[in-house]
């Protein structure tokens, strides 16, 4: 196209209009051909062929053409189009670019980090020059003053930025000077104190020299799996990247261990293989021994019980799975683990130490009340002694249920009447849970083998003969008796007979029957266990009674995690005590914090604590 071409250039009488020619076209193929076309245009059609270059882009069909010529090759051949054009043909369609002159500039390099200071500092003097000679008008003084306000809000970006990078005690972060580490680390880490716990009743000063029991403490603590953080990473959007890598996380987690120094640990969500390779190794270097149990299924992480091998021994253990094939109900790979723990001061005295981590859903309360029951069924074998009595139980692990839960209230207070609850309202982690499907009876199937009261039922083909032995017994007592005592007895009614019956019904009152009935409808629909439980956390903040908090992310924080145990004096009026009062004793317990301190920190995880759950430390005695 000739540069003096001028485009709004009105045709004389006779002319073809450019801009009536300017059809849609539709891609056949590799040709363009316009829905439209007029035979009635010879003139046009001339003028298409001829040497001369068309004025306009030539929209036309190629069959109108007197000889076969593809309007693709035409535009192709460059006749009709000077050397700033570049012909582009596409099933798209076809579109003429810019002249060279026209196009874009080239993209700038972005000035180096280095380069920027030297450039701000330069344009600095320069408005300030400007400013103080009254050089610079209101707009450009707007300008210049959001401009300051823009960079600095760059630099406490950048500030920040640099403040998350720092490493604190991590060796692995990149190293600067410790005065500029001081003054761009702020974010400090929480602030827990260690509260005693009140004076028991039956507390007694012990003479001098001698030891009334065995002080040890216990840790339980959800240290986030890093497949888990990784396949669940919209929960930590608000943390840097760098704090959420394992290679930065793990020297944390081991820190955190070794400075409160428990004598046993209850950790959930343990990989297995960063378990295997870093964290075993680590412990047993610190003195510890590990039983671990993983997560059935194809999951990774699982549960793991800690304890140091110069103050305790291991009697006994076993590992709890929740999966039961062909049940609908229990479906989940969550897991448990229970252990049977002597003090070597004292090998004739034991307690039981349980770890779990629950089904997280908060709205299958149900499946969390099965795999309750199962653990508890199996606390229950594993605490019973020879003699007919219980050892005490410390309970751990992250059951994600709330304080004010149902769930949590069956675990403290040893039943539970689940007649019309929800099963989103059992567990508590959200306030108006969706459905409201209810709880049925009963909650687990009887092949489970776990009664109501969470303890496991006999054999039915023991049962069985049992009864038949009582059965034949009685017959041959029978048989043995004298003929006269035989002969009255068959003159006696016989105990199913209608006059029986009615003799039986009309000794009852109507207070009797209602009784009755109503504490079988109720029992129906109750489950209850007998290990006498009582929390170490008051789940309450002194003085101010805010929330404990034990995990926090950008969904959710509140407390999931708690440390149970059996204490050496009843908690309620149905609590029973421990023959020979060997319950537990609470001495003392770290303090947790609540959702302002979270807040200061930005949450969890940050750059001094390495999980989204806070480590739960209680300490305990054991009376000899």
């Amino acid at each position: 196209m000739d540069r003096n071409t001028n485009i709004n250039h009105v045709p004389a009488h006779g002319q073809v209009d450019p801009s009536m020619l300017r059809l849609p076209v539709t891609a056949l193929g590799s040709s363009l051909f316009p829905r439209i076309a007029s035979s009635s245009s010879p003139h046009f059609i001339r003028h298409l062929v001829s040497p001369a270059a068309p004025p306009f882009y030539p929209w036309y069909t190629a069959t109108t053409l007197p000889f076969p010529m593809s309007p693709v090759r035409f535009l192709y051949s460059g006749r009709g189009f000077g050397p700033n054009f570049r012909q582009i043909c596409s099933t798209n369609g076809l579109r003429m670019e810019r002249r060279e002159r026209e196009r874009e500039p080239p993209f700038k390099r972005r000035k180096s980090s280095e380069e920027r200071p030297k450039l701000e500092n330069t344009k600095e003097k320069t408005h300030n020059y400007k400013k103080d000679s009254g050089l610079l008008d209101k707009s450009q003084a707007g300008r210049y003053f959001s401009r300051e306000k823009d960079v600095d809000r760059t630099k406490k970006v950048q500030q920040a930025n640099m403040e998350e990078e720092v490493a604190g005690s991590n060796p692995r972060m990149t190293s600067i000077d410790d005065n500029q580490a001081q003054s761009n680390v702020h974010v400090k880490p929480l602030h827990r104190l260690w509260e005693l716990a009140p004076p028991c009743r039956s507390d007694t000063t012990p003479p001098p020299g001698v030891s009334v029991g065995f002080d040890f403490t216990v840790m339980s603590y959800n240290i986030l799996s890093q497949d888990l953080l990784e396949d669940n990473a919209y929960l930590y959007r608000h943390c840097h990247p760098k704090v959420l890598s394992w290679e930065y996380r793990l020297p944390n987690l081991l820190q955190e261990i070794q400075h409160h120094n428990a004598d046993i640990l209850c950790l959930q969500e343990v990989q297995e293989d960063h378990f295997v390779m870093q964290l075993r190794p680590a412990l047993v270097a610190l003195g510890y021994k590990c039983v671990y149990k993983k997560r059935t299924g194809y999951k990774s992480d699982g549960c793991a019980v800690v304890y140091r091998k110069s103050r305790l021994s291991l009697l006994s253990f076993n590992p709890v799975e929740f999966y039961r094939r062909g049940d609908t109900l229990l479906d989940r790979d969550n897991v448990g683990l229970v252990v049977q723990l002597s003090p070597i001061s004292d090998p004739a005295s034991s307690f039981c130490v349980a770890n779990t981590h629950l089904l997280y859903n908060p709205r299958r309360g149900d499946i969390k009340l099965a795999q309750l029951a199962i653990l508890l069924a199996e606390v229950n074998r594993m605490s019973r002694l020879p003699d007919g009595s219980s050892s005490p139980v410390v309970l751990c692990g992250d059951f994600n249920s709330t304080p004010h839960s149902p769930l949590y209230r069956f675990l403290t207070t040893g039943h539970l009447d689940y007649k019309f609850l929800s099963i989103g309202m059992v567990s508590g982690q959200e306030e108006n849970p969706g459905g409201h499907r209810r709880l049925q009876s009963p909650l687990w199937s009887e092949s489970l083998g776990i009664s109501s009261s969470c303890q496991y039922q006999e054999k039915n083909h023991e049962g069985n003969e049992d009864k038949t032995k009582v059965k034949n017994q009685e017959k041959c007592a029978q048989s043995s008796k004298p003929q006269e005592e035989t002969q009255q007895k068959t003159e006696e009614p016989a105990s199913n007979s209608p006059t029986a019956v009615e003799g039986a019904i009309s000794e009852l009152t109507v207070e009797d029957l209602v009784s009755k009935t109503t504490e079988d409808i109720l029992h129906r629909w109750r489950i209850e266990h007998h290990l006498n439980l009582q929390s170490s956390y008051s789940h309450k903040l002194s003085p101010d009674g805010r929330d404990e908090i034990t995990t926090c992310h950008s969904r959710t924080a509140m407390t999931v995690d708690y440390i149970l145990y059996t204490p050496d004096s009843p908690v309620g009026p149905s609590s029973s005590l421990l023959p020979g009062g060997r319950g537990l004793q609470l001495l003392g317990k770290l303090s947790l914090v609540g959702h302002s301190e979270l807040e200061q920190v930005n949450g969890l995880p940050n750059q001094h604590h390495s999980s989204d759950h806070l480590p739960l430390l209680a300490r305990f005695r054991l009376r000899q």
